[in-house]
């Protein structure tokens, strides 16, 4: 009797990779996981100072930690989860600087806050190389860039503030859309400028300002009325 041949199997598919979640660090909850946590960010800090983060591996992370590598992936599942902890640190001290209250006798036009929060950010770039090398750098990986674009909207929402604190300005709220967009075409430019000469140079960064203020020009009045004195809040 001849047995029939058992029909094919479709091949199994691997289960699809999630690379949202690859890249997503692991904060803990606990305290000596916090505390671990932040030594390896810091490690993290200390590679991207002295290497390009193309050639960072978990390894090389474990290493500078001197820690076990199983205990890395605990907290970041692959380097782009690294890299992403490390961002997320340096985006807070962008925010704890945007949002720092400012003289109000000292502001003439309204283009003053942006050359004060701007030019502030552009100090410590050109103070930090990993910094630069993050948000500036051509070899930032994709969620870095998302982290860092969902951040410019906190900082369009300081900067609207500060204009709505300071001057008398229309739409509050349709106004920070459009700040959001003139701070990415501040960092492109600021960008250019690390790629060309490894920082932001003082005429690349007058070229932002021209920019980020021509741009909102469009939605703001060139001489928007100064208010008596700064509104509350």
């Amino acid at each position: 009797m001849v047995r029939q041949a058992a029909p094919k199997r479709a091949p199994v598919k691997p289960e699809p990779v999630d690379a949202a979640r690859l890249a997503t660090p692991r904060l803990p909850r606990r305290a000596p996981g916090k505390l671990r946590f932040e030594l390896l960010v810091d490690a993290v800090d200390r590679l991207l100072a002295e290497h390009d983060a193309s050639v960072i591996s978990i390894q090389d992370i474990a290493e500078a930690a001197d820690v076990p590598a199983p205990s890395i992936y605990h907290f970041f599942p692959s380097t782009a989860a690294a890299f992403v902890a490390l961002a997320q640190r340096y985006l807070s001290v962008f925010q704890a600087m945007y949002s720092e209250p400012l003289n109000h006798t000292a502001l003439v036009g309204w283009e003053d806050i942006f050359r004060a929060k701007g030019g502030a950010a552009v100090d410590y770039f050109n103070t930090n190389i990993v910094s630069r090398k993050l948000f500036l750098g051509s070899d930032y990986s994709w969620q870095v860039r998302l982290a860092d674009i969902q951040s410019n909207r906190t900082l369009a929402t300081h900067i609207v503030g500060d204009y709505d604190r300071h001057f008398i300005v229309a739409d509050r709220e349709a106004l920070v859309d459009k700040v959001e967009i003139a701070i990415g075409i501040g960092d492109s430019v600021w960008s250019f400028s690390y790629l060309h000469h490894g920082y932001v140079t003082d005429t690349y960064r007058e070229e932002a300002f021209h920019a980020f203020h021509a741009y909102l020009r469009g939605y703001i009045p060139e001489y928007a009325r100064k208010r008596s004195e700064a509104r509350a809040g």
